[in-house]
């Protein structure tokens, strides 16, 4: 999947009653979005993915946050890209270049 998008972070305030919130960037596994919470006045902390499931992982128009409870009213919502650094794949020498799983 190639990715055309530059947004690597979307920022909410919650209304205490939403709990559905949209991720501008596709990601092809849970682990690379890190989701985070300040409530005013307080300390910024992840959120666990206990709390949350994802929609559209792997889908190239990304997806949404989906929160079991809504976040109270005020709580800041940062969804900040955040994918792993590897290589899942070999290159052998003087091969052609694989680019369907180089866009991976």
């Amino acid at each position: 999947m190639l990715i055309q998008n530059d947004t690597f972070r979307n920022v909410y305030v919650a209304d205490g009653n939403t709990t559905t919130f949209a991720y501008t960037t596709p990601i092809l596994d849970k682990s690379w979005l890190a989701v985070f919470r300040q409530i005013p006045g307080g300390e910024q902390e992840r959120v666990t993915d206990s709390e949350y499931s994802l929609t559209g992982v792997g889908n190239p128009n990304a997806g949404n946050v989906v929160f079991s409870i809504a976040p109270a009213n005020g709580t800041r919502l940062a969804f900040i890209l955040d994918v792993p650094i590897s290589q899942l794949h070999k290159y052998a020498e003087l091969d052609s270049f694989p680019a369907e799983s180089h866009e991976d």
